[in-house]
Protein backbone atom coordinates (compact mmCIF):
# COMPACT_ATOMS: atom_id res chain seq x y z
CA UNK A 1 0.00 0.00 0.00
CA UNK A 2 1.45 3.15 -1.10
CA UNK A 3 0.73 6.34 1.62
CA UNK A 4 0.70 9.68 0.71
CA UNK A 5 3.00 11.66 2.54
CA UNK A 6 2.13 15.25 3.85
CA UNK A 7 4.05 18.29 1.85
CA UNK A 8 6.17 18.98 4.96
CA UNK A 9 7.11 15.52 5.48
CA UNK A 10 8.00 14.99 2.03
CA UNK A 11 10.26 18.48 2.47
CA UNK A 12 11.81 17.00 5.29
CA UNK A 13 12.66 13.62 3.42
CA UNK A 14 13.70 15.28 0.49
CA UNK A 15 15.82 17.84 2.39
CA UNK A 16 17.39 15.03 4.29
CA UNK A 17 18.37 13.78 0.48
CA UNK A 18 20.30 16.61 -0.49
CA UNK A 19 21.89 17.76 2.80
CA UNK A 20 23.10 13.54 3.36
CA UNK A 21 26.12 14.34 1.14
CA UNK A 22 27.24 17.49 3.30
CA UNK A 23 29.25 15.24 5.40
CA UNK A 24 31.42 13.63 2.93
CA UNK A 25 33.06 16.34 2.36
CA UNK A 26 34.54 16.51 5.89
CA UNK A 27 35.03 12.49 5.66
CA UNK A 28 38.22 11.34 6.86
CA UNK A 29 40.31 9.01 4.95
CA UNK A 30 40.12 6.15 7.30
CA UNK A 31 36.19 6.33 6.72
CA UNK A 32 36.59 6.44 2.82
CA UNK A 33 36.77 3.02 0.88
CA UNK A 34 37.13 3.18 -2.87
CA UNK A 35 34.40 1.33 -4.47
CA UNK A 36 36.46 0.72 -8.25
CA UNK A 37 33.61 -2.21 -8.74
CA UNK A 38 31.47 -0.03 -9.18
CA UNK A 39 32.80 1.48 -12.82
CA UNK A 40 31.30 -0.99 -14.40
CA UNK A 41 28.03 0.11 -14.65
CA UNK A 42 29.33 3.44 -15.81
CA UNK A 43 30.59 1.75 -18.54
CA UNK A 44 27.33 -0.31 -19.62
CA UNK A 45 25.81 3.49 -19.71
CA UNK A 46 29.11 4.57 -21.76
CA UNK A 47 29.04 7.45 -19.61
CA UNK A 48 31.26 9.15 -16.61
CA UNK A 49 29.70 9.39 -13.50
CA UNK A 50 30.79 9.10 -9.32
CA UNK A 51 28.84 7.82 -7.46
CA UNK A 52 28.59 7.97 -2.99
CA UNK A 53 27.02 6.22 -1.00
CA UNK A 54 27.52 5.96 2.97
CA UNK A 55 26.92 2.49 4.97
CA UNK A 56 25.79 2.96 8.36
CA UNK A 57 26.18 -0.47 9.83
CA UNK A 58 29.98 0.48 8.71
CA UNK A 59 29.86 3.90 9.48
CA UNK A 60 31.86 4.61 6.39
CA UNK A 61 31.70 5.86 3.14
CA UNK A 62 31.91 4.31 0.04
CA UNK A 63 33.07 6.26 -3.00
CA UNK A 64 33.17 5.21 -6.69
CA UNK A 65 35.42 7.99 -8.91
CA UNK A 66 36.41 10.02 -5.35
CA UNK A 67 38.36 12.49 -7.96
CA UNK A 68 35.03 13.46 -9.78
CA UNK A 69 32.98 13.21 -6.40
CA UNK A 70 35.21 15.83 -5.01
CA UNK A 71 35.35 18.24 -8.37
CA UNK A 72 32.56 21.31 -8.10
CA UNK A 73 30.29 21.73 -10.92
CA UNK A 74 27.37 23.40 -11.78
CA UNK A 75 24.50 22.43 -10.37
CA UNK A 76 22.43 22.04 -13.19
CA UNK A 77 18.87 20.24 -13.24
CA UNK A 78 19.86 19.03 -9.88
CA UNK A 79 18.35 22.50 -8.56
CA UNK A 80 15.23 21.47 -8.96
CA UNK A 81 15.19 19.60 -6.19
CA UNK A 82 15.72 22.66 -3.54
CA UNK A 83 13.81 24.62 -6.07
CA UNK A 84 10.74 22.55 -5.93
CA UNK A 85 10.87 22.43 -2.17
CA UNK A 86 11.18 26.42 -1.74
CA UNK A 87 8.27 26.84 -4.46
CA UNK A 88 6.19 24.33 -2.06
CA UNK A 89 7.23 25.79 1.31
CA UNK A 90 6.52 29.49 -0.14
CA UNK A 91 2.86 28.46 -1.96
CA UNK A 92 4.21 29.86 -4.67
CA UNK A 93 3.29 25.73 -5.93
CA UNK A 94 0.28 25.47 -4.37
CA UNK A 95 -0.45 21.87 -4.94
CA UNK A 96 1.89 19.72 -7.35
CA UNK A 97 -0.89 18.93 -9.56
CA UNK A 98 -0.71 22.84 -10.15
CA UNK A 99 -1.15 24.00 -13.97
CA UNK A 100 1.41 26.65 -15.09
CA UNK A 101 0.32 28.38 -18.38
CA UNK A 102 2.54 27.99 -21.38
CA UNK A 103 4.01 31.97 -21.74
CA UNK A 104 3.24 30.88 -25.92
CA UNK A 105 7.02 31.94 -26.46
CA UNK A 106 7.91 29.10 -29.02
CA UNK A 107 11.42 27.23 -27.49
CA UNK A 108 13.48 24.21 -29.44
CA UNK A 109 12.20 21.45 -26.74
CA UNK A 110 8.89 20.74 -27.87
CA UNK A 111 7.81 19.68 -24.29
CA UNK A 112 8.52 23.04 -22.92
CA UNK A 113 5.81 24.59 -25.41
CA UNK A 114 2.95 24.00 -23.25
CA UNK A 115 1.25 23.91 -19.86
CA UNK A 116 2.70 22.77 -17.41
CA UNK A 117 2.66 20.78 -13.31
CA UNK A 118 5.50 20.70 -10.93
CA UNK A 119 6.07 17.02 -12.23
CA UNK A 120 6.28 17.83 -15.77
CA UNK A 121 8.27 20.87 -15.19
CA UNK A 122 10.70 18.77 -13.36
CA UNK A 123 10.64 15.92 -15.77
CA UNK A 124 11.85 17.87 -18.92
CA UNK A 125 13.49 20.05 -17.06
CA UNK A 126 11.35 23.27 -17.92
CA UNK A 127 13.64 26.51 -17.63
CA UNK A 128 10.84 29.22 -18.37
CA UNK A 129 9.02 27.67 -15.03
CA UNK A 130 11.41 27.14 -12.59
CA UNK A 131 12.40 30.67 -13.79
CA UNK A 132 9.04 31.91 -12.55
CA UNK A 133 9.10 30.09 -9.65
CA UNK A 134 12.37 32.64 -8.60
CA UNK A 135 10.76 35.35 -9.86
CA UNK A 136 8.01 34.10 -7.41
CA UNK A 137 9.89 33.73 -4.67
CA UNK A 138 12.52 36.68 -5.01
CA UNK A 139 16.03 36.65 -4.51
CA UNK A 140 15.84 37.06 -0.56
CA UNK A 141 13.26 34.91 -0.04
CA UNK A 142 15.59 31.84 -2.14
CA UNK A 143 19.02 32.70 -0.35
CA UNK A 144 17.03 32.31 3.27
CA UNK A 145 16.04 28.61 1.89
CA UNK A 146 19.14 27.75 0.32
CA UNK A 147 20.97 29.25 3.52
CA UNK A 148 19.10 26.73 5.76
CA UNK A 149 19.73 23.81 3.01
CA UNK A 150 23.75 24.73 3.73
CA UNK A 151 23.40 24.82 -0.08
Amino acid sequence: MIRKLSRSKTSCLLLALICSLAPFAQAGAESLVEASGWGKYFEEGQTQGTFVLYDLGRDQWKVFNKTRAETRFIPASTFKIPHALIALDTNTVKDPRQVFAWDGVTREITEWNKAQTLRTAMKYSVVPVFQGFARDIGPERMMDFLEKFQY
